[in-house]
């Protein structure tokens, strides 16, 4: 059995080192100093005693076991030292958790004792069962313990003059009102006197960094606002580091127990902030790595150290402070910036309200200046224009009235054109005038009045007396009884200018002084001025058109006298010639075919080369006389019903030797299936033939050229594709127009009239079909393209180009 005690004591003590040590790792501060005295306490109580009864006993020595019991006065010695020099242990609670337990144990014992007497004899016989008793009793204690135990609590309480703290309801009245306070002041309030209430204590702080570096500053405490701490002070470098709660008498004993100067010093320093700050304890509020608040408490009034559950209180309040501090702060944050919004939302308030009193103003000014607008642009006539912008410097601008002069066209003179028709006030001033008003000329060269001196300055001029701006012409006097008689208080004379040549000026009058008018009457006095000239302008513009398309008129009606003879002198003059040269065709055929004997072979080919050009000559007559009779509206449409590849191949036919001489290829591709009859005129549409085909080989220097055709709904379609020049895009569309040919053509190919493909569209399109080219570019060859309907689609006229071309319809 000794040696089961031995296995047991080793067991036991072993445990109980290796506890010790695992806490002294996880703790710090103060925990350390207290764990440290309770380890030696331990060892020296562990060494005495195994040396007494487990070492001496095992080597036959027992004489001095019974000593063994007095070893635990080391632990009891050091943990006595511990509790009272470092509060290892709370003796308050512990006297209290003994009175309280001891009581309790003495009333129940009494009770069951009392039960147990009792009821046997207060109960029948038949109840005297013991088991029963027995449950009643447990069931009694069961019910009155809980009670029991608080009634008890709170008279050791009240004996020992302190009350309990329930720490966990404290933590949860904090937690709500974290919960529910959004304001950063009002939360530190309510947060403060909750701990002061709860806690008993002198007075606490909550101090609050407002940036992560910033310095730390007192909030929730009107009289203490403006206590601060700074970031790189002693005690916030330690808190810092440290990140735990900071008990002054724990931060006194660390003091005591360090000797080197070096770490001495920051303690002490730390120590002198406390004592500044009035504090015992100090928790920091950490976010992450930064510590953004403290907590500052002062001390209990019972004079009770800080305990266990104090701290735990704190370092558990600190995350959720930190969170609402957080919160509080964008709060404040957004709420500050609401603030300032609303200031700027009031300055662009007040600033947009008075923009929008310029812009009203702004827009009366438009609004004036369109109506004047509208009423001079209503007419072309110089007098009636003039008389309406006089007319609305009263009704439009609501002044007293003005007078609208111009430049006369030697430079000279100058020249009153209309004055405002204001009933009365104009009676008065044309009765008080000796002459008409448009007698009274002023010289532009004398610049002794603002009028004249407005004009040549081109800047406006203003003046409070009529007679500077119109004396001369008009005498002093009589402007002085003018402006008496009609109460003209002030005068504007604005130059009027069109495109940059001053041509006049606008005399305003004003029944208030000038000091009184405001920057939007300079400006619809500027406006109407510049409008004036405007129209004045247009007007001018339109004297000379109209003067212009006088002279146009007449030189027209003169050109088309000349293209009627034109026309008919080139009509005459291609009929007196397609006979002859329809005869010397005859007889060079009669020639080449050898009717009037053997033609010598050096012979042979001058007389061919001379056929060629009589039918290129007979081909270009026949041009001239289609021009003529599509211009004079006489070309008639002998419309039959043929095949049109019958067309194509007599043009091929005809241009094939052109084509051979310049060693070119002239391919006809028919059409697998022969295409549907047609109904054109078939020698209209074989002058179009021809001229694409002769066209192709004119600017063709090697390759070929392909004619095709096919149907395509209701419609024929053509194709002549050559390997030629090319044309460029943007020439194609203006082509097929009169004497129009590409860019570089004429020193390819100077032969050409420029009327080939003019005639070509005109023809296609009488007959109600389209014409078009298309091409890559230059060096890229050419796709000349015609389309003819199957069937005209009305009998009659057909409009080509604003000309008339009648046709007959034959049946074949």
């Amino acid at each position: 059995m000794y040696y089961m005690f031995v296995v047991y004591f080793v067991f036991y003590i072993v445990s109980s080192f290796i506890l010790l040590i695992k806490s002294y790792k996880h703790s710090n501060g103060v925990q350390k100093v207290q764990l440290t005295y309770l380890f030696f306490g331990l060892l020296l109580s562990v060494i005495f005693g195994a040396t007494t009864n487990l070492v001496l006993p095992l080597v036959g020595h027992s004489q001095l076991s019974n000593l063994g019991s007095y070893s635990t006065i080391f632990l009891a010695s050091f943990t006595a030292y511990a509790i009272t020099r470092h509060h290892f242990l709370d003796i308050r609670i512990i006297i209290l958790r003994t009175i309280t337990y001891s009581l309790i144990v003495i009333l129940i014992s009494a009770s069951i004792i009392g039960l147990a007497i009792l009821l046997p004899d207060r109960l029948n016989a038949s109840i005297s069962n013991k088991t029963f008793i027995a449950v009643i009793v447990s069931v009694f204690i069961v019910l009155i313990l809980d009670p029991l135990k608080r009634f008890i609590a709170n008279i050791t309480d009240k004996l020992l003059y302190k009350k309990g703290i329930d720490y966990q309801k404290l933590l949860s009245d904090l937690s709500n009102v974290i919960n529910q306070e959004i304001d950063l002041d009002k939360l530190v309030t309510q947060v403060e006197h909750q701990l002061v209430d709860k806690l008993k204590i002198s007075r606490t702080a909550i101090l609050v960094a407002p940036t992560k570096q910033g310095d730390f500053y007192v909030r929730g405490q009107e009289e203490h606002k403006r206590k601060s701490i700074k970031r790189s002070s002693a005690l916030m470098r330690y808190l810092v580091s440290d990140r735990r709660v900071v008990v002054l008498e724990g931060l006194e004993r660390k003091i005591e127990d360090t000797s080197e100067d070096t770490e001495r010093k920051p303690l002490e320093e730390s120590k002198a902030e406390l004592d500044g700050l009035d504090a015992s304890v100090v928790a920091p509020v950490v976010i992450g790595e930064n510590v953004n608040a403290i907590i500052v408490l002062g001390r209990k009034m019972s004079g009770d150290p800080f305990g266990d559950d104090d701290i735990n209180l704190l370092e558990l309040l600190g995350p959720q402070l930190a969170s609402a501090i957080v919160k509080s702060q964008l709060y404040d944050q957004i709420r500050q910036f609401n603030v300032k919004l609303q200031k700027e939302i009031d300055i662009a308030t007040h600033d947009l309200q008075s923009a929008n009193d310029q812009l009203q103003e702004r827009n009366r000014l438009l609004q004036v200046i369109q109506n004047i607008t509208n009423l001079m642009t209503k007419s072309l006539n110089l007098k009636k224009v003039t008389q309406d912008i006089v007319d609305s410097i009263d009704k439009e601008m609501n002044y007293l009235g003005g007078v609208l002069l111009f430049l006369g066209k030697d430079k000279r003179k100058i020249f009153p054109e209309a004055l405002t028709e204001k009933g009365a006030i104009t009676k008065t001033v044309l009765r008080l005038l000796p002459k008409p008003l448009t007698e009274y000329q002023g010289n532009f060269q004398d610049d002794s009045t603002l009028t004249v001196k407005a004009m040549r300055s081109g800047k406006m001029e203003v003046g409070e007396n009529l007679s500077d701006f119109f004396s001369p012409p008009i005498p002093p006097r009589i402007c002085d009884a003018i402006q008496f008689a009609i109460n003209v208080k002030s005068v504007v004379a604005v130059p009027i200018f069109s495109e940059e040549v001053i041509v006049g000026a606008l005399v305003y009058t004003h029944n208030m002084p000038a000091s009184e008018l405001r920057k939007t009457d300079f400006e619809m006095m500027q406006s109407l001025a510049s409008q004036t000239g405007v129209v004045y302008r247009n007007i001018e513009l339109y004297r000379q058109l109209e003067q212009s398309n006088t002279e146009l008129g007449e030189a027209n009606a003169h050109l088309q006298q000349l293209d009627q003879a034109k026309s008919e002198f080139v009509s005459i003059a291609s009929h007196q010639l397609r006979t002859p040269m329809t005869g010397i065709m005859g007889y060079l055929s009669m020639l080449v075919a050898g009717d009037f004997g053997k033609v010598k072979k050096d012979q042979q080919q001058i007389l061919q080369n001379l056929l060629d050009e009589s039918q290129r000559m007979i081909r270009l007559i026949r041009i001239f006389l289609n021009v003529s009779k599509i211009e004079s509206g006489k070309l008639v449409l002998e419309r039959n019903t043929v095949h049109i590849e019958d067309v194509i191949q007599k043009s091929v036919e005809v241009l094939s030797k052109a084509a051979s001489d310049k060693g070119l290829k002239l391919i006809f591709v028919k059409p697998k299936q022969p295409l549907p009859e047609i109904t054109i005129d078939k020698d209209k549409v074989g002058d179009v033939v021809m001229n694409l085909i002769d066209n192709a080989i004119k600017y063709t220097d090697k390759g070929s050229v392909t004619v095709s055709a096919k149907k395509e709904g209701d419609m024929i379609h053509t194709w002549i594709i050559d390997t030629g020049i090319g044309i460029e895009p943007h020439e194609a569309k203006n082509l097929f127009n009169k004497f129009v040919r590409g860019y570089g053509i004429a020193q390819i190919n100077p032969d050409g009239s420029g009327l080939g493909l003019y005639v070509a569209r005109r023809l296609t399109e009488a007959h109600g079909g389209k014409i078009w080219v298309e091409s890559d570019g230059k060096g890229k060859g050419s796709r000349f393209q015609f389309t003819l309907p199957l069937n005209p689609s009305k009998e009659g006229e057909l409009s080509a180009g604003g000309d008339h071309l009648q046709y007959t319809r034959q049946n074949r």
